[in-house]
């Protein structure tokens, strides 16, 4: 009797048991696959409508109020995320002079980019990043978000933690609450 003929080392065992769960896991929702490997990617601001320098990327990040246009990249395959500051304003946006002058809204000023660094507690910025901003984006037709300058916002927090307290728990709210609100997320 040869049972030996049969079988496998303990490791070949494990490795394929564990890449069973995996998959029973994937195919169940409970572990996300894993993302494309982007190999090519930019993030441009400027006001070009030449699309086409950017439809040999993988990913493109542009600015959520000047770019060019997103529909025949996405049509070859690029994704294309909008621009998303969470905790600065450039003196630029559209929506700069009414935010800016709320009570105790504005904490500090960032000097290499001249704009105004944001209390993110503040409930009225986070219902304008979700309900106007968010919506604009995904009007446009973009993929998702890429969020900055959360750091700014933190930062003023760790300087200041009883003068900022609640920064933290702000910041994850509102990563939370800009997930939930875009399409094809989980």
């Amino acid at each position: 009797m040869k049972i030996a003929a049969h079988t496998i080392s303990f490791k070949k065992w494990l490795g394929s048991f564990c890449g069973v769960v995996a998959l029973c896991s994937w195919i169940s929702g409970c572990v996300t696959p894993p993302a494309p490997k982007l190999q090519r990617w930019a993030a441009y601001y400027g006001e070009t409508s030449d699309w086409q320098q950017f439809e040999s990327l993988d990913l493109v990040v542009f600015d959520a109020d000047k770019h060019p246009p997103i529909a025949p990249l996405k049509e070859r395959g690029v994704k294309v995320l909008a621009y998303l500051s969470v905790a600065e304003i450039a003196p630029y946006r559209d929506f700069a002079a009414e935010m800016l002058h709320l009570p105790d809204f504005v904490i500090g000023h960032q000097e290499r980019w001249n704009s105004s660094i944001v209390d993110i507690r503040n409930s009225v910025w986070q219902k304008h990043i979700i309900e106007v901003q968010l919506p604009a984006i995904i009007a446009q037709g973009f993929d998702g978000v890429m969020i900055d300058t959360l750091d700014s916002a933190l930062m003023k927090a760790s300087q200041n933690p009883i003068h900022f307290s609640g920064a933290e728990s702000a910041a994850v709210s509102l990563i939370h609450n800009i997930r939930q609100n875009l399409p094809n997320s989980s």
